[in-house]
This record gives structure tokens, C-alpha cells and sequence, in this order.
């Protein structure tokens, strides 16, 4: 992402949902054999441009979610939760985790799962988790 990128999606609207988790990790020599050089190599530039491009999102006010595709289990979940710790504090993890995905999930319209009561809130008649 480039700043000119950052300021596009602010202007229009533009969600990110960025996959943190297999980011952050430390890689291997092993690692790297296993994937070969040319998978590595791309890997590698994805990494070193989240750092920039978180910087951005947060500078221009971007809503960050907090969704992946590859979310298979809870102990996932948790290191989702651990690897965006590089890049927000607490509070910004969890309001990415809670009100900022319940407005996300409201973008989805006719297939939001939850389209009987208000999410992402604490208030009466509401579907609300407490962390």
C-alpha cells in the first residue's frame, strides 16, 4: 500500500482486512527450503510492506477489521489477537475484533447472519459477546 492508496480507500470507503497472523512469524532456514526461494522472496516483500501499509491505515483513519480466511481453530484466533499487538494496542485489537467487525458484517446486507439486532454494541436486545 501506498500512501496515495491509503487516501483513495479513506475516500472511498475501503475496508482492510489484513491477514497478520503468518506475517509476523520468524521463518526458518527450513522454512525457506521447504517453499523454495522464489515463494520466499515473495512472502518476504508482503511482509516488510505491513508494516508500512498498517501505517498508513491508521494515519488516514481506514477501517481495519479483524477477519481472516484461514481461521481454523481458537488457538488461531488467539495468535491473530498476539501478532497485531506489533502494530495496535489493545484497545484498537479489540475494537477491530467487536464494534468494528459488527459494522463490517452490517455491509453484507441481505447475507449479514445477525440481520435481527443490533451487533457490536452493549445495550438491551442486542447480540453481544463480552470479552
Amino acid at each position: 500500500m501506498t500512501e496515495k492508496t491509503a487516501k483513495l480507500m479513506k475516500e472511498n470507503d475501503v475496508w482492510l482486512s489484513p491477514q497478520v497472523r503468518f506475517l509476523v512469524r520468524e521463518v526458518t532456514p527450513e522454512d525457506i527450503e521447504k517453499v523454495g526461494q522464489s515463494t520466499y522472496r515473495k512472502w518476504k516483500t508482503v511482509k516488510d510492506g505491513l508494516a508500512k501499509s498498517l501505517r498508513y491505515a491508521k494515519k488516514h483513519e481506514i477501517n481495519i477489521a479483524f477477519g481472516t480466511d484461514f481461521f481454523a481453530s481458537m488457538p488461531m484466533i488467539g495468535q491473530e489477537f498476539a501478532a497485531r499487538k506489533l502494530y495496535f494496542s489493545d484497545f484498537e485489537i479489540l475494537k477491530q475484533a467487536t464494534s468494528i467487525n459488527a459494522k463490517f458484517l452490517g455491509l453484507t446486507g441481505l447475507l449479514n447472519p445477525y440481520p435481527d439486532a443490533a451487533l457490536g454494541v452493549i445495550k438491551n436486545g442486542a447480540y453481544a459477546d463480552l470479552i
